[in-house]
């Protein structure tokens, strides 16, 4: 975070194609997918920035934030602005801002493994219910 201390209103990544990629990875989940699933996404993703351009040359609203950047972004700002004000020294604010990415990141391999269990969990019930079929 060290690069982008006093840029408020930027984003966070260094590369903004580096976001980008990180989206396109989350969507497509596996690291070579069915091609035409890359299609599909990329049809997608043309057709998104169409829409965001042509809502930009009619000067409307733009697509709302997700909540958690909101939050992380407004977690930072406050972070920095006690650092600037000498409320809290270099070692603190890194400490919080650490922690503040280390529980995103938990949170989501909670939610990742949530899902999985409750998948295997579905496909288990199913199997159970195949067996029974069948001894009847």
């Amino acid at each position: 975070m060290w690069n982008h201390f006093d840029k408020e209103g930027y984003p966070r990544t260094n590369n903004y194609l580096e976001g980008y990629n990180n989206k396109l990875s989350n969507h497509l989940s596996v690291p070579h997918s069915d091609i035409y699933k890359a299609i599909s996404k990329f049809q997608e993703e043309e057709s998104d920035a169409s829409l965001k351009y042509y809502r930009a040359l009619n000067n409307e609203k733009a697509s709302p934030r997700k909540k958690l950047n909101v939050i992380n972004d407004s977690i930072l700002n406050i972070h920095r602005q006690m650092l600037r004000n000498d409320e809290i020294s270099i070692d603190a604010y890194t400490k919080y801002i650490v922690m503040m990415f280390d529980v995103n990141s938990i949170d989501k391999n909670k939610k990742k493994n949530q899902e999985d269990l409750i998948s295997t969990a579905s496909e288990h019930d199913s199997i159970e219910s195949e067996l029974e079929e069948f001894s009847e």
